[in-house]
C-alpha cells in the first residue's frame, strides 16, 4: 500500500448522501465494520486478501467523516491505521499522524486489482465438499513454492460449482492466498495460508471430515 502521508482529522456529522451498510466481516475481522460506501468495501475486500495483514479492526468514529474512511490493520506486529479518501489531501492536512497509511479511491478502483478482489470474495458464500477441501489444502501444502489456480482446479469433483470457485472460497476463508493485485487466469499462482486462524480451520476441517465417515 502507498500514498504515506500524515493529517489531522474532525469529527463532522455524517453525510445524508451515506447509509451505514450492514458490517462487512471476513476471517481477519473480530468484530463487523461498518463502512458507509461501496468502495470502502471494497478496500477491506482488499485489507482481507492482502497477504501480509494478518487482523483488520475498525477505526475510531472520532476520525471518520465524509471524506475519510478509516480502519487498522495489522502487519507482523505492528499495528497501522488505514485512511481512505476520494482524493489527495491538501499538504496543510498532513501532520497529526506520522504512521498511517493513506489510500486514494482511484488506487482502490484501479485494475485488475478490484475486478480480482471482488470475483475472488464472489466465491465466499460457496460451501465447499470436504473431500474437495482437503485435497486443495494437501496439494498446497506439499508445493511451497504454490500451483496454478487450475492446477487446485482439477482436484474439485464436485459439480455444483466451477471447480476454480472452490480454490477461491478457500481464500476467502483463510487457508490460501493469491495475489489480488494480478487478473484471475488458469496461470494464478496460489499458496497455502499457514497461522493460527489456518490451524484452527484445519482442526474443524478435520473433524468434519471425521464425522462425515461415521
Amino acid at each position: 500500500m502507498s500514498d504515506q502521508h500524515s493529517m489531522r482529522l474532525t469529527s463532522t456529522s455524517e453525510d445524508p448522501g451515506q447509509r451505514v451498510r450492514p458490517g462487512f466481516r471476513s476471517f481477519k475481522t473480530a468484530v463487523p465494520i461498518d463502512y458507509p460506501r461501496r468502495w470502502h468495501r471494497d478496500i477491506l475486500i482488499q485489507a482481507t486478501l492482502e497477504s501480509s495483514i494478518s487482523a483488520i479492526e475498525p477505526g475510531d468514529p472520532l476520525y471518520r467523516n465524509e471524506r475519510i474512511f478509516s480502519f487498522f490493520v495489522f502487519a507482523g506486529a505492528q499495528r497501522r491505521l488505514i485512511m481512505a479518501t476520494p482524493s489527495r489531501l491538501e499538504e496543510s492536512s498532513r501532520r497529526t499522524f506520522p504512521d498511517h497509511v493513506l489510500i486514494t479511491r482511484s488506487y482502490i478502483l484501479s485494475e485488475p486489482r478490484c475486478s480480482t478482489a471482488r470475483a475472488v470474495w464472489a466465491a465466499r458464500k460457496l460451501v465447499i465438499p470436504v473431500g474437495d477441501r482437503l485435497r486443495i489444502l494437501e496439494r498446497l501444502t506439499e508445493a511451497e513454492a504454490g500451483l496454478t489456480l487450475g492446477e487446485l482446479a482439477n482436484c474439485v469433483r464436485s459439480s455444483n460449482f466451477e471447480p476454480a470457485a472452490a480454490v477461491l472460497a478457500l481464500v476467502c476463508a483463510g487457508q490460501a492466498v493469491l495475489e489480488p493485485g494480478e487478473a484471475l487466469s488458469p496461470e494464478t499462482i496460489v499458496r497455502r495460508r499457514f497461522g493460527e486462524s489456518t490451524r484452527q480451520q484445519d482442526r474443524l476441517a478435520s473433524a468434519l471430515a471425521i464425522e462425515a465417515q461415521t
